[in-house]
């Protein structure tokens, strides 16, 4: 599972850098066609590309998730601005760096597509919203598996149900909502979180190999739910109102399941 995980994350970054590499790729064109031979395009993406790269990171990896998608619109708008204001005085500057570096302080010598901001300005936020269109698409489809998957184990655990027979009634139980269950010789208990308490003529060993691995043996007489235990000892089972103790025939193997 880990180095699944460990995998995934490799990939994405090795599939973020070749994004990026291509973006500056096709910058370097760009400028090379429009503007400057393939040395000056060079050097002119090589002062565009940083100013790109952190806003759009800034954008889609802060601002996004961290006010956009907790519906916290007045900030990230406000923040927004900031950015766009700090995005386009840096482009400024890459302008006087290209009059110095490439165009000997002639200012003649730029072309206008190099010389307009705004043009500039138009160009960065457009890669920043493509960006942010496959991290917010990303996110959306993350969020669809992590809904199925919850509407699954929710499922699951509206599935794991037995029936009993209490008072001459075949009564329904769902695992979820079983405590514990306590042996009375040839009855059990059974304790729901509801504070409710169900007799059926069972044995607890007939329960207990009835029910999903979530029940832990832990005496002679108990089978506790281990997620309703909101804590243990290796002698005690602590419930939010009561604490059952754990006997020495059981104490390996209960640890261990609590453990899990």
């Amino acid at each position: 599972m880990i180095r699944r995980i460990e995998k995934n994350r490799l990939m994405k970054t090795i599939r973020l850098v070749l994004m990026w590499l291509a973006v500056f790729v096709l910058l370097v064109i760009k400028y090379a066609q429009s503007t400057f031979g393939i040395e000056e395009s060079l050097y002119f993406s090589g002062m565009l590309f940083p100013v790109i790269l952190g806003t759009s990171l800034y954008f889609n990896y802060v601002l996004v998730p961290k006010y956009l998608l907790k519906q916290n619109y007045r900030v990230f708008g406000l923040y927004a601005f900031y950015l766009l204001i700090i995005s386009v005085y840096l482009e400024t500057w890459v302008v006087v760096l290209s009059l110095v570096l490439i165009a000997d302080y002639q200012f003649s010598s730029l072309s206008p597509e190099v010389a307009d901001i705004v043009n500039m300005a138009l160009l960065l936020y457009a890669i920043v919203f493509i960006h942010g269109f496959s991290v917010l698409f990303q996110h959306f489809v993350k969020q669809k598996k992590t809904n199925e998957g919850l509407i699954l184990d929710q499922r699951k655990e509206e599935e794991r149900a037995f029936v009993v027979v209490s008072q001459r009634k075949q009564v329904r139980i769902d695992e979820p909502s079983v405590r514990y269950v306590e042996s009375l010789s040839d009855y059990v208990k059974i304790h729901l979180k509801e504070g409710e308490v169900i007799v059926t003529k069972a044995t607890i060993t007939s329960l207990e190999s009835a029910l999903s691995e979530d029940f832990v043996r832990i005496h002679r007489s108990f089978l506790v739910n281990k997620h309703h235990v909101t804590s243990f000892t290796r002698e005690k089972v602590m419930f939010d109102d009561l604490a059952l103790n754990i006997t020495r025939k059981f104490k390996e193997s209960a640890l261990q399941a609590l453990a899990q």
